[in-house]
């Protein structure tokens, strides 16, 4: 079965009390809440503050598994008021704990340093596991992502010289025919008067698949998220209808809390109100369910703001 490899953004803000912390060192470790995420049910996550018999305090990531697997780990773990920060990445392959030594357990209480504010101590981890999964069957696998409108009279694979329109694009042609080219182009119809026509804002690789769309061939084995945002821009771009609301519903089946931030930013530079709306609301669900999403800090400032407001309004 073929597998695919999916990213989990994770996250944990822990605050525990003084007196909390010395209670649970006594036993040698103190765990935060264990917390799980839909894409690996049977795993759980949480923080871990042990103490050796050294005395030296570690702060860890822990995974329990109900089975043995291999997960890749990159997480960062911050503790603010002290200016302590690491960062780990490395690989589970059991229930185990991944972490590093943070200070002795002496300057841990040690009013002179800054561990604790108001009494409490408070830990921030963000990070990314990576596992492999089964693949799973996405938009456009059943149906097909290609073009809606019929064009059967002519073929990507005529061989018969037919092909009269010329579309140069990084230093290389692409042979089409003037009717397809008109179809796919109908807002620019300017630029194609003569037998050629020349793109020279999207790489070739772009452009030959959003030729292959108004042929009618599937792309959807051409597609990644990445080429996704750049056909999303094509049409925009040349003012392709069909072909923007494909990749508008291919990138919001393909959200993830990894990806939604890139897509979120795409469907604003694309002028999808459509996408960027989906993508509102999937990112007010995630903060409602406290999911951790990955770069948030690049999203678009107004949309952002937008974010941060809708997260405090009665949505219905």
């Amino acid at each position: 079965m073929e597998t695919v490899k999916i990213d989990i953004p994770i996250a944990i803000r822990w605050k525990i009390s003084k007196d909390q912390l010395k209670n649970g060192l006594q036993t040698g470790r103190i765990l935060s809440d264990m917390f799980k995420n839909d894409e690996i049910p049977d795993i759980e996550y949480c923080l871990a503050i042990t103490s050796d018999s050294t005395k030296q305090i570690n702060i860890s990531l822990a995974l329990s598994m109900e089975e043995p697997k291999i997960i890749a780990a990159d997480f960062k773990v911050f503790i603010y008021s002290e200016n302590i920060f690491y960062h780990i990445n490395s690989t589970f392959e059991k229930s185990e704990f991944l972490g590093k030594e943070i200070c002795l357990m002496k300057e841990l209480f040690d009013e002179s340093y800054n561990y604790f504010v108001d009494n409490k101590l408070i830990i921030t981890m963000e990070g990314i596991l990576s596992v492999e999964k089964e693949k799973q069957q996405i938009f456009g696998e059943v149906f097909g992502i290609k073009n809606n409108i019929i064009l059967d009279e002519f073929s990507w694979d005529d061989e018969n010289g037919n092909k009269d329109f010329d579309v140069h694009v990084d230093g290389k042609v692409i042979k089409v025919h003037k009717n397809v080219v008109k179809a796919m182009l109908q807002s620019k119809t300017d630029k194609i008067e003569e037998n050629q026509i020349a793109i020279t804002d999207f790489d070739f690789k772009i452009v030959e698949t959003a030729i292959k769309y108004f042929y009618g061939i599937n792309i959807t084995v051409l597609l990644n998220i990445s080429d996704g945002i750049k056909l999303l821009q094509f049409a925009d771009v040349y003012g392709i209808s069909n072909l923007k609301e494909s990749m508008e519903k291919y990138l919001f089946q393909q959200k993830s809390p990894t990806n939604i931030c890139k897509i979120v930013n795409a469907s604003i530079l694309s002028n999808s109100i459509k996408l960027r709306e989906q993508c509102l609301d999937y990112l007010i669900e995630c903060q409602k369910k406290s999911i951790f999403v990955k770069d948030l800090d690049t999203l678009d400032k107004y949309f952002a703001l937008n974010l941060l407001k809708a997260s405090f309004t009665c949505c219905v």
